[in-house]
Order: C-alpha cells, then sequence, then structure tokens
C-alpha cells in the first residue's frame, strides 16, 4: 500500500503535498492542545507542578545562591556556610523527588539550573 492510496486526513499541513507523487503526505489530525501536551511530555499534570516539595526546596536553593553571592565579599564563612547548604539541598530533592512521586521535567531543568 503506497502513500497515494491513503485517505487525506482532516487537516493538511502543506497546499501541495498532493502533487508530488510518491512522496509522504504532510498531514496532522486535529486535537485538543492539552491532550497532545500530555501526550509529547507522558506526563499529566493534574497538580501544580509548580509547588512540587523537591520544586520548592530547589526556590529555596536559588535564594541561597544568591544570598551567598550577596555576602561573598564582605563575609566570606556566610557565603560558604549558605552555598554548602544549597548543596546538601541538592541531594534531599532528588531524594524527595524520588520518594513522593514527583519526578518532572520542570523539576529536572531547575535542578540543572539551580547546580
Amino acid at each position: 500500500m503506497t502513500s497515494r492510496n491513503l485517505k487525506p486526513r482532516s487537516l493538511s499541513l502543506s497546499s501541495n503535498s498532493a502533487s508530488r507523487p510518491g512522496r509522504r503526505r504532510d498531514s496532522i489530525d486535529v486535537i485538543n492542545a492539552n491532550v497532545a501536551l500530555d501526550l509529547a511530555t507522558h506526563q499529566t499534570y493534574e497538580e501544580n507542578v509548580f509547588l512540587f516539595v523537591p520544586n520548592l526546596i530547589g526556590y529555596g536553593r536559588i535564594l541561597l545562591a544568591g544570598l551567598a553571592l550577596n555576602y561573598m565579599k564582605s563575609h566570606p564563612k556566610v557565603c560558604t556556610a549558605l552555598y554548602g547548604l544549597s548543596c546538601l539541598l541538592d541531594a534531599f530533592d532528588g531524594m524527595a523527588a524520588r520518594a513522593l512521586g514527583q519526578t518532572s521535567k520542570f523539576g529536572a531543568v531547575l535542578d540543572m539550573v539551580t547546580d
């Protein structure tokens, strides 16, 4: 069965796709954007991912990094302590994500940025 024998779908991506014999037709089915997002990420967002416990820890790590930078010149020991606490929290947010089943792509990017 060749691509020319297939029935066209509901929406064509290009208007001249039928004029190219032997080539695959570029077409898609019209679906809900939220369903497309869920299919693309294989995650459903019934909960607010921004309030997951590991992400809250990540926000704290960002604040600690900012405070550490603020104290770097005037109080290097405070800077070191704040940065060290941020590093310890890095281990805990990963463990919390796995233990609570709160892994998300946003959390993975947030963790990567805060590292």
